[in-house]
């Protein structure tokens, strides 16, 4: 499999690329993001990792439509963007039109329990979930522990998830384990 590395090199021959793989760079062409987000909707990407790069509400809300279009897209990866909740309010909507998403990264952005909110009912609407990493999303409060939680009680696609590095509290940990001794399909939560 092709990995591409660079926004130009995606669009002068989108076909030869499956997994698209950026990371520290700054967005400096909107027009140029506008063309990629555009250009991969239509090619058969498996892997979207975008790390170390500052998404903005508005890189977020093109990237969202291309996510929900992307019906080949198995992996996810969204990782230390600086995304907050207006950001992420957008790519929760692209996760919920996809449901070929298996495995969702969003470790180590800025949001807190209102984007924590949007990535739940996301994950409500797109049921098929496998691989949910959250590790040090330190602004999420108890009161969002608590509502992930019950989502994930009820969850029986859900098969790994991490919270690592995250500030959970002794009282969200009891309704953690609680909640994951009444879901019997995961497999690991760390």
């Amino acid at each position: 499999m092709e990995y591409c590395y660079h926004i130009e090199d995606f669009i002068q021959n989108p076909a030869q690329y499956k997994i698209i793989h950026f990371q520290n760079f700054k967005i400096r062409d909107v027009l140029l993001w506008k063309q990629f987000c555009a250009t991969i909707k239509l090619y058969p990407i498996e892997q979207i990792i975008i790390q170390y790069v500052t998404l903005t509400v508005h890189h977020a809300r093109d990237l969202a439509d291309t996510i929900g279009a992307c019906k080949f897209l198995h992996t996810l990866k969204l990782e230390q963007n600086n995304m907050f909740n207006k950001a992420i309010y957008f790519i929760a909507r692209g996760i919920a039109n996809n449901n070929s998403i298996q495995n969702l990264y969003i470790n180590a952005n800025k949001f807190d329990n209102v984007g924590f909110y949007y990535v739940i009912k996301a994950l409500q609407i797109n049921s098929n979930i496998e691989l949910l990493y959250l590790w040090n999303n330190n602004n999420i409060s108890e009161n969002g522990y608590f509502n992930f939680a019950n989502f994930i009680r009820n969850n029986n696609k859900l098969l790994v998830i991490s919270l690592s590095g995250n500030k959970i509290y002794s009282s969200v940990r009891e309704q953690m384990i609680k909640a994951l001794q009444d879901n019997f399909m995961m497999e690991e939560c760390f």
